[in-house]
């Protein structure tokens, strides 16, 4: 748009309606969502090896809350970065910058688990430990290819892993 000079005040508009259609569709989907089996308690088990946990989502801010809400899980996340909370999101490494500095972590002491080739790409970019989970989004092979250090086929693995790296570090 700004190649064909429409205006600033333009392009935001076209900008913020998208975002508009996007938040629609992103809540229909949390309302049909589920979570992984042994979600909750492997949730509780991160929380009492005392780690700091937060979440950055290329999400609405909205569809975010809805969800932690709905399945009361908002209790173990420090912080919650979305999409609305940063000018570029994943995979620019702005978005896991914000949530690292909120949690005052460094990222070379961080695990970031995602379960797309972007999360890989944002965790390698700030040489953070990138997890990939495959759940169906990306395939091993892709979360490989795009950084993941360690890949989980189960959430219920991450325990076991974060142990396992925290003694390698």
């Amino acid at each position: 748009m700004k190649n064909t000079g429409k205006s600033t005040e333009g392009i935001e508009d076209v900008y913020h309606e998208a975002f508009v259609i996007a938040e629609r569709y992103e809540l229909d989907a949390a309302v049909r969502t589920e979570l992984s089996s042994g979600a909750i308690e492997t949730l509780k088990t991160l929380k009492q090896m005392g780690l700091k946990m937060g979440i950055c989502t290329t999400n609405s801010e909205k569809s975010a809350r809805y969800i932690l809400n709905r399945f009361r899980i908002s209790e173990f996340f420090d912080v919650v970065v979305t999409r609305n909370g940063v000018k570029q999101v994943k995979p620019n490494p702005e978005h896991l910058e914000v949530a690292l500095k909120a949690l005052n972590v460094v990222p070379e002491e961080s695990v970031l688990i995602g379960d797309s080739g972007t999360d890989m790409l944002c965790a390698r970019e700030l040489k953070a430990i990138a997890v990939g989970l495959s759940t169906g989004v990306s395939t091993i092979e892709h979360l490989k290819s795009t950084g993941a250090n360690y890949i989980v086929t189960s959430i219920t693995d991450l325990p076991v892993l974060v142990e396992k790296i925290s003694r390698n570090q």
